[in-house]
Order: C-alpha cells, then structure tokens, then sequence
C-alpha cells in the first residue's frame, strides 16, 4: 500500500531529498520519491521508506537536529500508534566511542564519541608523532578487535560501546654520513668527500661549524679544506628518519719558522718549511731564512728523488741528540 504525508504547515508533499545527503523535504507536486511505504511492527516501529529512486529514503527520528530526516541507515526508530492507543515507546538505547589510555608516539581522535545509536558513521583519525608511523589501528567492541590499518578510516557504530586504540612505530633511520679522509690534522689541503650507504639519500652538511638542515648544501662532489675546517654532515630520505649529524674537523697545521721551531719545548711538535741543505742518510738538514734544523726520516721513508736545494715541508717532534736539534718521527714519503 502507497501512502502519501502532506504538511500542512509547509503547504507540501514530504518525499526523500537526495542519495548524498540525509534531507526530507516538501514538493508541491508530488512524485515516487513521495511515495511511501509503512510496516509497523507490534512493537510499534514503524518502517517507512520512500519509492522513488532517492536513495537516503529511509524516513528516521534525528535525535541530535531537526526531529525527522531521511537517511540509508542509522539513526533511531520511528513509532506510530492508533489514536487513542499510545503506549510510550521505549527510550533509545545511546552508545559511546572512547580513545584507549596510554597510547604513546602519537594520537587518536573521533568526530563523535557520545549519544550515538548502532548503524551510525564514525570517522577515526590516527596521527603519527614526527618520526613514527601507523603500526595498528583497532576498534573493539567488547567481543570483536576489528583492525583498521589506515590513519583516517570509517566505522559503522554496532550496538555496543566502542574502544578505539593505536599502536605506533619508529621509522627507520638513514644511515651515518662517513667522511675520507677521515678527520685529523694535516700539513696540506684535502680533497674531503662524504657518502651514506642508504640509497637514495640526500647529504647537506656545513664548513662553518653550525648542524646542517635540510636547507643546507646539498653534498654533489668532493670540495677542498685548505684552512683548519670542522665539516657537520646529515643525510635525509623521506619515508624515513634523518640520520644523526656527524662531524669531523680537519686541522691543516701552519709552517712556522726553524727558529721558531727550536725554541720550542721538548717533545713538542712542530711543522717547518725550508731549502735541503745537505742529506745523510736519514738526517735530511734543511734552513729558512731564521735557522737550520735537521729533518730525522723515519726508516724507509727518504724520498727517492730528494735534492739538494729542494723546498721541502717537515713535520715531527722536537728533541735534542747530541746537542743537535731535530725534528723527529717524519715520515719523509707520505705528503700529509
């Protein structure tokens, strides 16, 4: 049987508005979707459903807006009674959706926690802390763990109250940038070159001491250090975190003069520039224009090429043999 509700207050026929959005609304001239059909049942709950091709057809009690609308699901019961013959209909049973205490390295939200009834939509939101990312994310309702796995997802709300929990885990961090050489001191200039070992990676790093950002030089090719240089570095990736800021100083010493160098204390170091004067074996004397001192090689290090008459660079300790003064522990073949 077809039955039509005319508003008398609205001057209209009531018919389901819309398939997207959950409306009753009143026409002049009726059509299907004011055309309805009611089933009571003994309880009293009436089904009420409009014929046309509307589909949010489903005439249903709104208990947080206006009193009627028309909705797919959800919602509370209508109940329709013989005049004369109303028994009070049982009250709606209201359900809630809770957030689980101690959930860590990230937050839970819900857009409606409290008054709802079974057959309702309720959108959960998941928000990973920076650095983490969904492990899980479940909604229980006292006998089912159903797992959602996505940040932002939907529910329909059963007839039961609800428990929405998440778990978070840390991402994975891009490898430790590595410099060669590696840091240290050194008598002249170096060609410093950086890697990550995580492909894909993005190096920035910095020559002025400062931590570099992702708004730093993008490490592309080795660069030259010729002055004492503390080099910071960190590669990033994206889906995963930064790795930590690494640092190396590379200390370039500075010639000073064989005077200089011969006043200094016992055992300390020192590097000097000077024109060979005479070679002896090991002992390789060489002068500036301030003194002379004498070069003492470690074994096998002489270069084969020294000359007479060379400007060569020494670096080693000062000490005194026989009332000589020397540098000493040089390594005559290696340039840094």
């Amino acid at each position: 049987e077809i039955w039509t509700l005319y508003d008398a207050a609205n001057g209209g026929y009531l018919y389901a508005g819309s398939s997207t959005a959950n409306q009753l609304k009143v026409q002049a001239e009726n059509d299907a979707n004011g055309q309805w059909t009611i089933e009571i049942a003994s309880s009293g709950v009436a089904t009420i459903k409009a014929q046309g091709t509307n589909t949010r057809n489903w005439l249903r009690l709104n208990s947080s807006g206006s009193p009627f609308s028309c909705y797919a699901s959800g919602q509370a019961d209508v109940y329709l009674y013989k005049a004369g013959d109303v028994p009070t209909p049982p009250a709606p049973t209201y359900y809630t959706v809770s957030v689980a205490q101690g959930i860590t390295n990230g937050t839970v939200s819900v857009d409606t926690t409290s008054n709802l009834v079974g057959g309702e939509t309720i959108t959960v939101t998941a928000t990973p802390a920076a650095g983490y990312e969904l492990a899980t994310l479940t909604y229980t309702d006292g006998q089912t763990t159903t797992n959602i796995n996505q940040t932002t997802m939907q529910f329909t709300m059963p007839a039961a109250d609800v428990t929405v929990n998440a778990t978070f885990t840390e991402l994975d961090h891009v490898a430790n940038p590595t410099f060669t050489p590696a840091a240290g001191s050194f008598i002249t200039a170096q060609q410093v070159s950086i890697a990550c070992d995580t492909e894909g990676a993005t190096i920035h790093y910095t020559t002025d001491g400062t931590d570099p950002t992702t708004n730093s030089a993008v490490y592309a090719e080795p660069f030259t250090v010729s002055a004492t240089t503390t080099v910071k570095a960190m590669a990033v990736k994206a889906g995963m975190n930064n790795s930590d800021v690494i640092s190396a100083t590379y200390t370039i010493i500075e010639p000073m003069a064989i005077a200089q160098a011969r006043a200094l204390a016992d055992d300390t170091y020192a590097l000097v520039q000077g024109v060979v004067t005479f070679i002896d074996g090991r002992n390789i004397y060489v002068q500036d224009e301030t003194a002379g001192i004498d070069l003492y090689l470690n074994t096998n290090t002489i270069p084969q090429a020294l000359a007479i008459g060379d400007m060569v660079l020494g670096y080693g300790k000062k000490t005194v043999y026989k009332g000589l003064v020397e540098l000493t522990g040089i390594a005559g073949n290696n340039a840094n």
